[in-house]
């Protein structure tokens, strides 16, 4: 009888450059699909920036992106992280986030009111959170938690992490403009490398933690669904 050991991925460390260089090569295995899905999501966005002009005005701009977009969003996060991971990533594995929406929408309205509420009182908090707070969908959409749970485990695994999460932020934001500059044909591969790069360094954290249960599947980097 033939035993066959599982597949065996060298963990990244959870640094900006690793993640990028980790995002890149991702990208590099699944170039279309990620790219159209993140094109795909890029005009649901637009749609939401439209409805500030139609009878819906803000309200119904911010109702769509609250309960259309984001949780869109976080479905594709998911789907990145997977494919970081090295795993089967096909676009309709986002539509995952479904298992948790209501968590979702919940947790993406705290989040986006918190930093707003943060960035109006004093800048410096506003930012704090935002950078903290980049671990969410991940934790909405595969280990199903709620979210105020989600929120605050994201803190707890982002300690440490900050100025990496801040410096891949300013890094993705300042790529995302080079790529408006270039016609804006370079904006779409900017935000999947920038979301890939934030699954990545989600990936380094969370793999080597104590606080996981080794035969969770959160230790296993091939995942088959």
């Amino acid at each position: 009888m033939t035993i066959c050991l599982p597949s065996w991925q060298p963990v990244p460390e959870p640094t900006p450059c690793a993640s990028f260089r980790k995002a890149w090569a991702a990208l590099g295995r699944r170039p279309l699909g990620l790219l159209t899905t993140q094109l795909v999501l890029l005009c649901v966005w637009g749609l939401s920036a439209l409805l500030l002009t139609g009878p819906g005005g803000v309200i119904g701009a911010a109702a769509f992106a609250a309960f259309v977009a984001a949780p869109l969003q976080d479905g594709f996060a998911y789907v990145c992280l997977r494919a970081v991971r090295g795993a089967p990533a096909p676009a309709h594995l986002g539509l995952r986030v479904l298992d948790n929406y209501r968590e979702s929408v919940a947790a993406g309205v705290l989040v986006f009111l918190l930093t707003l509420l943060g960035l109006a009182l004093f800048l410096l908090p506003g930012i704090l959170f935002y950078c903290r707070t980049r671990f969410v969908p991940y934790l909405i959409v595969e280990e199903g938690l709620d979210a105020a749970d989600a929120i605050q485990e994201s803190f707890r695994l982002t300690r440490g992490h900050g100025l990496a999460i801040l410096g891949m932020s300013a890094s993705g934001a300042v790529a995302c403009a080079a790529g408006l500059l270039c016609l804006g044909g370079g904006v779409i591969p900017a935000l999947t490398l920038w979301e890939l790069a934030r699954a990545s360094l989600y990936h380094a954290v969370v793999l080597p933690s104590e606080a996981w249960d080794p035969s969770s599947r959160l230790a296993r980097p091939m995942l088959s669904a």
